[in-house]
């Protein structure tokens, strides 16, 4: 993920850019932990999340879980993406937050679909 690549270099940038408080935080600070949010996600991603999914026999309560808390994490990092367009726009900024949407839509509607059967629905 491209966004792995840029979070250092946002992270430089923002602590020498000045900007406006908002919602209690400043640029810095909303890069720092978006970096610690994506980090830990690409991580479980990687280590726990994709291994489970391509199991011969897929675990369903586990898998359940597991897709709770990424969907848990999109919803945390769009809400921090949204304060840091809200605190500053500037372009290494925006290439992230795409980066971090096209994943976030590619393992949303592409990948996992794949993966997750759909509910079946009743007939009356």
């Amino acid at each position: 993920m491209r966004a792995r690549s840029r979070l250092p270099r946002c992270s430089r940038t923002s602590c020498r850019v000045t900007t406006r408080r908002y919602a209690g935080a400043c640029l810095d600070e909303i890069v720092a932990e978006l970096g610690e949010i994506l980090e830990a996600h690409i991580d479980d991603e990687e280590k726990t999340l994709f291994p489970a999914l391509t199991a011969d026999e897929p675990d369903r309560p586990r898998l359940a879980a597991l897709l709770s808390a990424m969907r848990d994490d999109h919803a945390a990092v769009g809400e921090l993406l949204g304060r840091m367009r809200t605190v500053t726009l500037f372009r290494e900024l925006a290439e992230l937050e795409g980066d971090v949407l096209r994943h976030v839509h590619l393992e949303n509607h592409v990948g996992l679909p794949r993966f997750v059967r759909p509910a079946p629905r009743w007939r009356a």
